[in-house]
């Protein structure tokens, strides 16, 4: 083959593989996978009692890049599947949430019709809602001031599992999710999940039982 027409071939075959997309990244502030995330972003933290008490819950920043082509909004939700379906011996004194008990799945926060031009959700105060997007409603409605803002961590404090909070944001074909007004979480995530191009996670740890933790 002549050497020319030898070197055009290579270049075509390798050519593709220069310009592949980058597949989606995502950072949150104080969660590194599978590690310990930062009491400050908690609902609840130790009281050094072996129990619990109140946190901080400071939303964490959460960043995002390398979007694909086609990306005309994202979402965001921010999950737990550690949760006891049974609450009866969560946070009773002399009693223990079993490692292989029943779980079910919890939803911390969604941001649902975020704009394809954004790449980031400010931390800060839970109570302060960042200025774009859909909040929707999770399922800690009954311990955060609002059920639409951020609620961190806060798993019993006599759990024997430890809890993995996994943040998700997904790229999607379509501006706004076919969701209700005023939407749920886990709706939220249907409907990103069908209308996501891509999407990238990072996963968190959280216990407060004092035989778990480092």
């Amino acid at each position: 083959m002549h050497r020319s027409r030898y070197l055009t071939v290579i270049a075509a075959l390798v050519a593709p593989m220069a310009i592949a997309a980058t597949p989606l990244q995502v950072h949150v502030e104080g969660v590194a996978n599978q590690k310990p995330i930062a009491e400050k972003f908690a609902l609840c933290q130790p009281d050094g009692k072996g129990k619990s008490k109140g946190g901080e819950n400071m939303r964490p920043a959460i960043t995002w890049g390398h979007a694909p082509e086609g990306t005309r909004a994202f979402a965001v939700v921010v999950t737990d599947p550690d949760v006891p379906a049974d609450f009866t011996n969560a946070g009773q004194e002399g009693k223990v949430v079993k490692e292989d008990a029943k779980r079910q799945l919890f939803y911390h926060w969604a941001l649902a019709d975020i704009p394809a031009n954004v790449t980031e959700i400010p931390g800060g105060p839970s109570r302060d809602a960042p200025s774009f997007g859909k909040a929707a409603s999770g399922s800690l409605e009954k311990y955060v001031d609002n059920p639409t803002q951020y609620g961190g961590p806060c798993p019993p404090w006599n759990d024997q599992r430890v809890h993995h909070y996994t943040f998700t944001v997904y790229a999607l074909s379509v501006p706004v999710l076919d969701v209700p007004e005023e939407p749920t979480a886990a709706q939220v995530e249907v409907a990103a999940k069908k209308a996501s191009i891509a999407f990238a996670s990072q996963t968190g740890t959280y216990t407060l039982n004092p035989a778990l933790r480092p």
